[in-house]
């Protein structure tokens, strides 16, 4: 589009035909995007769908569990991790699976259109691309794996803090609460388990921004690679 419009400017200068690039291009793009938005729309409805029905079937197996699961914490661990991945949102769970499967294909797409015009102006270029790529690959699964190592972790905090939640919270305890002065406690309790759960979370995004921070570097890299290419063509090479 913008090669388009500047040829037309700068050379060609034929209004007619910088009119109907535009009008096509307003066209196309409008076209696009409403079909985009449909099928999101769509899709949408169909996982939340399916997200529900998978969140009653791991409620189901709850009520069926056995009696004797409710005092093991490493069980109880696990169901805390299966519902934080279920209910967790958009961003995690079966939602989120739906969702990285679908924009993969557009991702492809996209990737192999880009290594295409790459490679038309260098191959070196495109080599660039690909190391760019299996890097970013690397640092984000291996935080990824870190991360998921920590899941029981996280479990068991989440859980620790429920409890010190309902019993602060639900009144049945208020009298013992006043009457054996247990607030301190409850307050210094809280506060040390809200400190491990942020010094996890912490420590994860921590190397989430480490590895965006590698991911801005190379891609300034490359985008610098790309450009200076292009202006020394435009230069020297018409």
């Amino acid at each position: 589009m913008p090669k388009l419009l500047i040829d037309e400017l700068t050379v060609l200068k034929r209004p007619k035909t910088l009119a109907i690039i535009l009008v096509s291009f307003l066209v196309v793009s409008a076209t696009l995007k409403f079909i985009s938005s449909y099928l999101k729309g769509k899709s949408d409805a169909k996982i939340l769908e399916i997200r529900m029905n998978f969140m009653n079937e791991v409620q189901r197996k709850v009520i069926l569990m056995d009696f004797k699961k409710t005092e093991s914490k490493d069980f109880l661990n696990q169901m805390e991790n299966v519902f934080n991945k279920s209910f967790g949102g958009d961003n995690i769970g079966v939602g989120a699976i739906f969702r990285r499967t679908f924009e993969m294909g557009g991702t492809l797409i996209s990737f192999l259109g880009y290594s295409t015009i790459i490679f038309t102006l260098h191959p070196l270029i495109l080599l660039y691309l690909i190391f760019n790529v299996v890097v970013i690959y690397y640092l984000v699964n291996k935080v990824r794996k870190y991360e998921y190592s920590k899941r029981d972790n996280i479990a068991q905090n989440n859980r620790k803090k429920y409890y010190l939640h309902d019993v602060t919270y639900n009144f049945s305890y208020g009298k013992d609460i006043r009457v054996f002065n247990f607030r301190e406690f409850l307050k210094n309790k809280y506060r040390v388990v809200l400190d491990e759960g942020l010094n996890i979370r912490n420590d994860i995004e921590t190397k989430n921004f480490k590895t965006a921070l590698i991911s801005v570097v190379l891609l300034l890299i490359r985008e610098g690679l790309a450009y200076a290419y292009l202006v020394y063509s435009v230069i020297y090479k018409d």
